[in-house]
């Protein structure tokens, strides 16, 4: 068998048209060949797709080409990537690569995919706000359904408890949340909810038990809302299984900070010890092994679930489960059902994020 080179044998990722069945004494040998996978952009990150390569990180990819605006750079790419520099998108075509990894700007997107897809090359698309644009996409499952190509595919989805409004992004308040009194708490949560105040302390208290309630001004609730329809649209759809989450784990950084939009990130990854202001002895290394592992475990089966990790069980029927990411890692059903029941939906002032003025 072929090797890489690391001195590996490649992977054997999927039986098509290029594998050939050779029989000798009695034995069956199959002869891989690799996926072809061109780069469309030569910049920054087309440069790490195309290094990663060259270093041995895409073994089970033959990197045959790659296209960029900059004629220059393209070459000077290519040439370290040792693969052929394309002119444009149809000559990077012509090779017949399997994948497209994109790493150019939202137009390349829009300029390229339909004639790739039209192709049979698939698409790795980094610039994914092309996908804002309606007139471009129109397919969000919402609204228009699930692809039937997709009913067996098994989908992780999940937010983070603070999002956009955690309590260092959003101003609100003076100091730590962490030292206010009781009473300037709820003078805090009585601007914000009014008359609804004391129903939806009463109901963050049941869904939250160990949680200071100056979080409910820091507590996202519209993605929260929208992964739970996407999560149980998706389950009605499809038996294959859907995994929610809702990492809620705090931070000590700045006094006490709840988890920001995508702070889960680097426990996902397992590098969450060099995030050094959010490091939580004792409890970062714990928790960072059952997320890590949790998505590696779905990668590799479609399950999160195996050795070390909490029994997480699938979304859908009557029962809303969502694996809570935060000192205990936990399976909740319906935790916070009331408490979002309760809230009225928030917007966000990007404005005001991180201290920005108008």
């Amino acid at each position: 068998m072929e090797t890489g080179r690391d001195g590996k044998p490649w992977p054997i990722l999927r039986l098509n048209e290029n594998q050939v069945t050779a029989a000798a004494g009695g034995r069956r040998e199959l002869i891989m060949s690799r996926l072809k996978l061109g780069i469309l952009g030569s910049g920054y990150l087309g440069g790490i797709i195309a290094d990663a390569w060259k270093n041995g990180y895409l073994d089970e990819y033959e990197l045959v080409g790659i296209a960029g605006r900059s004629e220059e750079k393209t070459k000077a790419l290519a040439e370290r990537a040792g693969c052929r520099p394309c002119a444009d998108v149809d000559e990077l075509l012509a090779l017949k690569p399997d994948y497209i990894a994109e790493a150019a700007s939202v137009a390349a997107v829009k300029g390229m995919a339909v004639k790739a897809l039209s192709a049979g090359t698939s698409i790795i698309v980094l610039s994914i706000g092309a996908f804002a644009d309606q007139d471009f996409y129109s397919g969000h499952p919402l609204e228009h359904g699930f692809i039937e190509d997709t009913r067996d595919v098994p989908v992780l989805c999940g937010s983070v408890f603070g999002e956009f409004l955690n309590n260092y992004a959003s101003p609100v308040g003076t100091g730590s949340k962490n030292s206010w009194t009781e009473e300037y708490k709820y003078e805090l949560l009585c601007t914000e909810y009014g008359e609804g105040t004391e129903k939806i302390i009463e109901a963050f208290r049941k869904a939250y038990p160990d949680k200071n309630t100056a979080d409910i001004l820091f507590m996202d609730t519209d993605m929260r809302r929208n992964a739970l329809a996407f999560a149980r649209q998706r389950a009605e759809f499809s038996q294959a299984g859907v995994y929610n989450f809702l990492f809620t784990l705090e931070s000590p950084f700045n006094g006490g900070t709840v988890p920001w939009h995508n702070a889960e990130i680097p426990y996902v990854f397992h590098n969450a010890e060099y995030l050094e202001p959010s490091f939580i002895p004792g409890i970062t290394p714990a928790v960072q092994d059952i997320v890590s592992g949790a998505w590696v475990n779905f990668a590799k089966t479609g399950s999160p679930n195996g050795s070390g990790i909490p029994q997480w069980d699938a979304f859908g029927g009557e029962e809303n489960r969502t694996m809570v990411f935060d000192r205990e890692c936990r399976l909740e059903t319906d935790h916070d059902k009331e408490l979002l029941e309760l809230c009225p939906a928030r917007k966000v002032d990007f404005s005001k994020l991180m201290g920005s003025k108008k």
